[in-house]
C-alpha cells in the first residue's frame, strides 16, 4: 500500500490518485507519454515538365547576306555577262561552251541560266534564218517563173548571165547584137569623166554608173571648190547636190591641217568645229564659202571613220 505524499493517507495499490485529497500518487506508475509520429516531409513543389526536343525547321539564310566566296550561287557582275556574251559569239567554240554550261549540273547557277537563255536565242535565230531563207527562195522562184515562163528560175538566171548552150547566131545577127550592145555615153561637160564605151554580153544587163562611184579624187564641180587633199580616197560618190567620200588613210593631224587649208581658201563662213576626246577622238569641221557650197570633214577614231563631203546649200 502506498502513502500519499500530500496528506499522508494510505493509498491502495494500483491507485493513481489519493482517495483522501485526490493528489496524484508519486509512486504510482505514470502512463507512458504518447509518442508523436515524426513530422512528415513536405510534398515536393510541382514542376513544369521540360519540353520535348523538336526537330529544327530549315530556314533559308537572310536575303541580305551575300553567298560565300566560291559558292555556286555567287552573283555574276555586268562585266562577267559581257565577257560571256563575247565568248558565246566565237564561232563553234562559243556554241560548244554554251551547250556545255547550259546542260551541265555543276558550276555557277547564274552562268548556267545565262547559257540556257543564250542557247534559246541561238535556236530562235536559226529558226528565223531558215524561215527567211525559205521566203527568199520562194520569192526568187516566183520571180523566175514570171521572167522565164515554164523554165522558171533557171531561165531567169540564164537571162542574166547568158546561156552558152544557145545556138550561135549568124554573122548578121552578131553584127546587129554588137551594134545594139555597144553603148557610148554622151559627151559630158568639161572636167567631168570622159565618155565610157562598154560592150554588153548577149542576155546580160549592164549598169553603168559613170563617175557616181569612184575610188580616187574626181574632177567635178564639187571637188573644184576645194584644194586636192594629200590623203587617198577609198570610196566616193557624186550626186546632183553632193560629193561625199571615205578617206582611206589619214591621221588626225592631217585632217586638222586640211581643215585649216579649207579656212584659208574661203570655207570659213558659219564654221563649226567639234573636237572631243570621249570613247576615242572625234573631230569635225564644217563651214561654207558664202558661194553656195559647204564642206564637212570628220574623223572618228573609235570606228576608224574619216569622211569628207562637199555639198550645195
Amino acid at each position: 500500500m502506498a502513502i500519499c505524499n500530500t496528506c499522508g493517507a494510505n493509498i491502495p495499490d494500483n491507485m493513481k490518485f489519493c482517495t483522501a485529497c485526490g493528489a496524484a500518487c508519486a509512486s504510482a506508475p505514470s502512463a507512458p507519454a504518447p509518442v508523436s509520429p515524426p513530422p512528415a516531409e513536405p510534398a515536393p513543389a510541382y514542376q513544369q515538365p521540360a519540353p520535348l526536343p523538336q526537330t529544327p525547321v530549315y530556314a533559308p539564310p537572310p536575303s541580305d547576306l551575300p553567298p560565300a566566296k566560291g559558292s555556286i550561287y555567287a552573283p555574276i557582275g555586268m562585266l562577267g555577262f559581257i565577257g560571256y556574251s563575247l565568248l558565246f559569239a566565237i564561232p563553234i567554240v562559243g556554241q560548244v561552251l554554251c551547250i556545255m554550261w547550259a546542260f551541265g549540273k555543276k558550276g555557277n547557277v547564274n552562268r548556267r541560266g545565262f547559257a540556257r537563255a543564250t542557247l534559246v536565242f541561238l535556236i530562235l535565230g536559226l529558226i528565223a534564218g531558215i524561215t527567211a531563207g525559205i521566203i527568199v527562195g520562194v520569192a526568187a522562184k516566183n520571180a523566175g517563173d514570171a521572167a522565164g515562163g515554164e523554165k522558171g528560175i533557171v531561165a531567169w538566171f540564164q537571162g542574166i548571165v547568158g546561156n552558152e548552150d544557145d545556138a550561135e547566131p549568124d554573122d548578121n545577127d552578131n553584127t546587129q547584137a554588137d551594134a545594139d550592145n555597144t553603148r557610148t555615153q554622151p559627151t559630158e561637160a568639161p572636167g567631168e569623166t570622159e565618155p565610157i564605151e562598154t560592150t554588153q554580153a548577149p542576155g546580160s544587163t549592164l549598169y553603168d554608173f559613170g563617175d557616181i562611184f569612184t575610188a580616187d579624187w574626181p574632177d567635178n564641180e564639187f571637188t573644184r571648190q576645194v584644194p586636192k587633199p594629200d590623203f587617198e580616197i577609198s570610196f566616193g560618190s557624186t550626186t546632183d547636190t553632193e560629193y561625199s567620200a571615205l578617206i582611206k588613210e589619214a591621221t588626225l593631224e592631217q585632217i586638222q591641217a586640211y581643215a585649216k587649208i579649207l579656212q584659208k581658201v574661203g570655207f570659213n563662213k558659219n564654221a563649226e568645229t567639234s573636237d572631243e576626246d570621249m570613247l576615242g577622238v572625234s573631230y569635225t569641221y564644217k563651214a561654207d564659202n558664202g558661194k553656195g557650197y559647204e564642206v564637212e570633214i570628220s574623223y572618228v577614231s573609235l570606228m576608224n571613220l574619216k569622211v569628207i563631203a562637199i555639198r550645195k546649200i
